[in-house]
Order: structure tokens, then C-alpha cells, then sequence
């Protein structure tokens, strides 16, 4: 079975879904790059405030990628491109 792309495929750069997915792989890959920086990042949290701010971050993570998947993007393409299939 072959997979089909969406209309806006070619338009991928455009899409706030993808553009979250890039910046997640950017910060994977820096994480990786120098594994210091997680901890670095974890001790600027006062420790009795780490609890809390793991569940916010996990909160902000998750309802960014659902709000930039559900959020309907108007304009991907020009009017006129869409017709040129």
C-alpha cells in the first residue's frame, strides 16, 4: 500500500506541526551533542519547585503539539497553485 501525502505536502516547511518538530529535533540533538545541558538546565529549578515544573513543561509540550496539529492553517499555497496539481 503506498502512502498518500496531503495536498500541502510540498508546502511542509509551512506547517506550524512540522516547524514544532524541527525545533524538538534541534534541542534533541543539542541535548546529545553536550549531555551537560539538561543538567544545567534542571538546576536553574529550585529543587522544591522541580515537581511542579516538570508538570508544567510536560503540560506546555504536549498542548503545544496538539494546538499546532488542531489549529487549521488558511494559505499554505497561493490560490492559483493549488489549481496546478
Amino acid at each position: 500500500m503506498k502512502p498518500k501525502l496531503i495536498d500541502e505536502a510540498r508546502h511542509w516547511s509551512r506547517m506550524w506541526s512540522n516547524r514544532l518538530a524541527l525545533v524538538a529535533g534541534a534541542v534533541f540533538g543539542a541535548l546529545v551533542l553536550d549531555p551537560t545541558l539538561l543538567k544545567q538546565g534542571v538546576d536553574l529549578v529550585p529543587e522544591p519547585w522541580r515537581p511542579l515544573a516538570a508538570f508544567l513543561g510536560a503540560v506546555a509540550v504536549s498542548a503545544t503539539a496538539i494546538g499546532t496539529r488542531l489549529t487549521k492553517q488558511d494559505k499554505l499555497c497561493p490560490p492559483d497553485d493549488r489549481t496546478r496539481r
